[in-house]
């Protein structure tokens, strides 16, 4: 390393943070309800806000309102403080002052493209009527925004008002040296000069109205001394890229491009059913270069929103759902490599598991927000993909945000179990990443299905509601699905030219199966050659549509089996007669507060119960599939595809695959929109430094206050006492009975008692229904997700299986 640059560094480096005065106006809905009334979707109190800078790993959180003037301290990542753009300015600046026998003083140097990022939380209600978090507003703008404008410094200088040194003094970047401010370098510099504050709406995505206004002043930057004292405040100085400006602003005629290329292939490939059900682009607080747009394929990077500890705790809860202590540790012990034939075996265990976690972390509550009408409080509905880690175990969202919530974990698990000192702390975290990480195409799959959510799931509605989930498709039936869409025309013209078809295939092989994952499988025998090209891959015993590896749904709206198809037509009728009895043992228990266990890869009328057909599916914009230089290089790197009817004598113009179809291989992948290697060079710099601007997870457990406290011990005790009941009451005998599943969420228990009791006295009053309670032990506690007063783990995870008489219900 240069020694200036070095130098530069050595002064640049340590702790900082950035602290504000502020304060918060919004409506006050909770007042509005309690006078005029709404419906129960409309109410909602005012929550926290969280805020962040770029690159920040975690977020901070504090309540705020108007009648309050907080100091809020919001560290200052190292990523930005050591950028070599801020290192390389500083270096610069020091040089030019030591010729003329200056020496700088302390000044942070920051790049002008640093933002400052806000999510706004209020207190609602989920589906069924616990207490939750839920979307309020976000927002993101640039830092020095906050701190001043910027001015030319020799515009500063040559300023006639007499108050022009006054003026300089207090300028952010200028310190108290302005015998130092010589030379032309310096004359051409921009400095920023103090305002008095800065407003920030809050916005809700997709919806062109103000929710919230944060009003910042009096912005300063403090050093974090080893001892934990604050040293300053320090001038900060923010440093112009040009060399990135220019770069990222290629960006948005892309972002342009995509969108248009994505809607001419949807015109093409049409879903008849509902021609406009596609989704390439979303709207974001931050977005590429800051247009508050990106690639929709982008919700897939969402960082997870627990640590890792957090998530390992909350798996192993959610695998002993279904399974044994020894089954689960059999399971992790066969993966602990991304062995196949383990993978295959275990997958749907995996993607059960994925269920349950999105039943435990996130109740539902439908896109929107409220608004304050004459005669009380409305909720709007209006999508909105937040496109960012849930805050706490209470945040309630829609289909989309468990989707995204339950992909962010699965991409974590592949990065812990490519790692062996991780894999070996964090077991379950690891074989979910050799299983479902290491053998599947997964992201967020658009499709459309009979009803908003799996709880409302109708096989006879004819209407198409819009969905979204968390799909996971075996590689090599994805692989095999591009080949087949690969070898047909859009309007005659190919999807990949005759010539490039295999090279392209060669491509994404390697792509989905590179050296370093073929090393860790340790493949031998029979398995060696099978893992050597997607032909050798679909003639095995992986790509056997009924036997190999299955694709399978990660539903976050209900607790549901993963299984879309089962191939004999006895499984399906056994399945369907056991949907028929889930209907009828849930109709007898309704109304209860729990996310019963769903089987609907077969409902009634045999096909799938609530899934209609898979319409799009995006990855990440890292997966290989859009990162590889040789699919680049062929201009066929892509992140988004479209489910296709196969067609090779006429053009491919039927969007839309059946749960059936992906089972017994009739479909195929377009992609929605491709690139060529040096448009993807710029979507890659832009969606990285987009990324780094996405609100982080505050990164520690939910602080219960003592109602909340009071609340959870109430629901365990009545859970104890159902527990209690069930365990003195024998299997009957000579009485068909059907089993069910019932997990309670953690904001149920905790903000919802009264509604786990009414669960607790329907199933105690029915002296026919037998089964256990589980989860209540002193040694399944979870951590990471909740603490009391005194900091101690409270989180649980309830599972309650009964055994119910179908003639009492």
């Amino acid at each position: 390393m240069d020694p200036c640059a070095q130098s530069a560094r050595e002064n640049q480096a340590g702790s900082y943070v950035l602290c504000i005065s502020a304060k918060k106006l919004e409506s006050n809905f909770e007042q509005t309800f309690l006078t005029r009334g709404g419906s129960l979707g409309a109410c909602a109190a005012r929550g926290e806000l969280d805020l962040s800078l770029s690159h920040a790993d975690t977020s901070t959180h504090v309540l705020l309102t108007e009648r309050l003037d907080q100091t809020i301290e919001i560290p200052i990542p190292d990523a930005l403080v050591t950028s070599e753009i801020a290192l390389t300015a500083r270096t610069g600046f020091a040089n030019d002052l030591e010729t003329n026998g200056q020496a700088l003083g302390p000044v942070l140097f920051l790049s002008d493209r640093a933002r400052i990022n806000m999510t706004n939380s209020r207190i609602g209600a989920s589906i069924n009527g616990s207490v939750v978090t839920t979307l309020s507003g976000q927002a993101s703008i640039s830092l020095k925004n906050v701190f001043s404008e910027p001015q030319r410094l020799d515009d500063v200088l040559t300023a006639k008002d007499p108050d022009a040194k006054s003026v300089l003094e207090g300028a952010t970047g200028s310190s108290t040296i302005e015998a130092q401010l010589t030379g032309e370098l310096l004359k051409k510099t921009k400095v920023l000069v103090p305002v008095n504050f800065e407003s920030i709406p809050l916005m809700y995505s997709n919806w062109a109205a103000h929710q919230a206004v944060v009003s910042v002043h009096e912005p300063r930057v403090y050093r974090v001394c080893e001892d934990g004292t604050r040293s300053g405040p320090i001038s900060i100085a923010f440093v112009n890229d040009k060399a990135m400006d220019v770069q990222l602003a290629k960006v948005e005629p892309l972002l342009q491009g995509i969108y248009d290329s994505s809607w001419e292939t949807a015109q093409k490939v049409v879903f008849k059913k509902s021609p406009n059900l596609t989704k390439s682009i979303m709207n974001v607080p931050c977005g590429l270069n800051a247009s508050g747009y990106a690639p929709a394929a982008a919700v897939n990077d969402t960082p997870p929103g627990y640590t890792d500890a957090t998530l390992e705790a909350i798996l192993k809860a959610c695998l002993k759902v279904e399974c044994t202590d020894a089954e689960i540790a059999d399971m992790s012990t066969r993966l602990a490599t991304p062995n196949p034939k383990a993978a295959m075996e275990f997958a749907d265990v995996m993607a059960n598991a994925m269920s349950a976690f999105s039943a435990y972390t996130m109740p539902y509550r439908i896109d929107g927000a409220p608004t304050i009408e004459p005669m009380g409080l409305k909720m709007v509905e209006a999508e909105s993909w937040r496109a960012e880690p849930v805050r706490s175990i209470l945040q309630a969202d829609d289909c989309d945000g468990s989707a995204c919530s339950a992909i962010s974990v699965v991409a974590r698990a592949a990065v812990l179990a490519e790692d062996p000192e991780l894999s070996q702390k964090y077991p379950h975290m690891a074989a979910l990443g050799n299983s479902l990480g290491a053998h599947y195409v997964f992201g967020t799959c658009v499709l459309a299905a009979n009803a908003g959510h799996a709880d409302a799931a109708n096989e006879h509605e004819q209407k198409i509601a819009g969905h979204a989930i968390a799909l996971v498709i075996p590689k090599v039936h994805f692989l095999a699905a591009l080949d087949r869409g690969a070898s047909g025309n859009l309007e005659g013209t190919p999807v990949v030219p005759v010539e490039k078809r295999q090279e392209a295939s060669t491509a994404r092989f390697a792509a989905l199966y590179p050296s370093d994952l073929l090393l860790r499988m340790q493949l031998s025998g029979e398995d060696a050659p099978s893992f050597t090209s997607t032909e050798s891959l679909v003639a095995s015993r992986y790509g056997d549509v009924k036997h190999g590896f299955q694709p399978l749904a990660l539903e976050g709206t209900t607790l549901a089996s993963a299984c879309m198809y089962k191939h004999t037509l006895d499984e399906r009728k056994a399945r369907s007669e056991s949907y028929a009895r889930d209907k009828i043992v849930a109709t007898a228990l309704a109304p209860n507060v729990t996310r019963t266990h769903k089987i609907l890869d077969s409902g009634e009328q045999g096909s799938h119960a609530f899934y209609n057909s898979m319409v799009e599916l995006s990855l990440s914009m890292r997966h290989p599939l859009f990162t590889s230089e040789a699919l680049r290089s062929l201009d066929l790197a892509s992140p988004h595809y479209r489910f296709a009817r196969p067609r090779e004598d006429q053009p491919i113009a039927v969007a839309g695959a059946s749960p059936e179809d992906l089972a017994t291989g009739n479909w195929s992948m377009v992609p929605l929109w491709q690139s060529g290697a040096t448009e993807a060079s710029v979507l890659d710099l832009a969606h990285a430094e987009a990324a780094s601007n996405v609100m982080p997870m505050r990164g520690k457990p939910l602080a219960l206050q003592a109602s909340q406290v009071e609340s959870l011990k109430k629901s365990l005790m009545l859970l104890g006492a159902l527990k209690g009941v069930l365990s003195e009451r024998a299997e009957a005998t000579g009485v068909p009975v059907h089993g069910t599943r019932h997990l309670i969420s953690a904001a149920a228990l905790i903000g919802n008692p009264e509604a786990v009791k009414a669960f607790a006295k329907t199933v105690a009053s029915n002296e026919g229904i037998t089964g256990v309670v589980k989860g209540l032990g002193d040694d399944e506690v979870v951590s990471g997700v909740a603490v009391d007063e005194q900091d101690v783990d409270v989180g649980r995870l309830i599972v309650v299986e009964l055994n119910v008489p179908l003639a009492s219900a």
